[in-house]
């Protein structure tokens, strides 16, 4: 038994997939990184597009941007290519639901992103994990460290949160789609971190 009561990594029984779901700045990737690390489990982020376009002909700008980039403003840049308006995203999202499925039942993991919540959720054990943060700790993440443009936050907050919604029936950052909510912002990386490990151990199937 670990210090909080829960099991010891070594006494897991069952798989359990650990999904990050993120508002764009709040460390969200960083955090699930440390969990995986913590944890002894393998950590899927971009592994996951490279895994999808390995055996598709589609841009792989498309799997890159399709949770934060404006869809039309995507498809208009992606047209001149060949590429072909909506049905290519709906290609995109099943494509990657299907690398999402093939990684979970390998076994406990940590996913970042794309919808794995949604995905997974009735089909595996999940701990379905949601990371925010206020507006000006994101600003700060992302001039500071992604050295991005902060101005860009809402856009690409709203871009999410409408893909989210087109393809999995719910709004993004509803307390109810998820096991856990913890705001980076006041909490920091480490306690983060700290929670989602303890969470796995005690998790319970319900």
């Amino acid at each position: 038994m670990n210090g909080s009561g829960g099991k010891a990594p070594g006494e897991q029984q069952e798989q359990l997939v650990v999904t990050i779901s993120r508002q764009y700045g709040s460390g969200g990737r960083e955090i699930g990184k440390k969990v995986a690390q913590q944890l002894g489990l393998p950590f899927y982020d971009r592994e996951i597009i490279e895994r999808a376009t390995q055996n598709s002909s589609m841009d792989i700008r498309l799997f890159e941007n399709s949770e934060t980039k404006d869809v039309p403003s995507l498809l208009s840049d992606l047209t001149a290519g060949g590429q072909f308006a909506q049905p290519v995203m709906d290609k995109v999202f099943l494509q990657q639901a299907g690398i999402i499925e093939e990684l979970a039942a390998k076994g406990s993991c940590v996913m970042v992103g794309r919808c794995a919540d949604a995905i997974l959720y009735g089909h595996h054990q999940t701990l379905r994990v949601y990371i925010y943060a206020d507006a000006d700790s994101r600003r700060k993440r992302v001039e500071g460290t992604y050295h991005e443009p902060g101005g860009d936050l809402e856009k690409l907050e709203k871009n999410r949160c409408t893909y989210y919604k087109h393809y999995t029936g719910k709004r993004f950052g509803d307390a109810e789609n998820y096991d856990l909510c913890l705001n980076s912002g006041t909490l920091g990386e480490e306690e983060c971190v700290k929670a989602i490990c303890s969470a796995f151990h005690n998790h319970k199937a319900p």
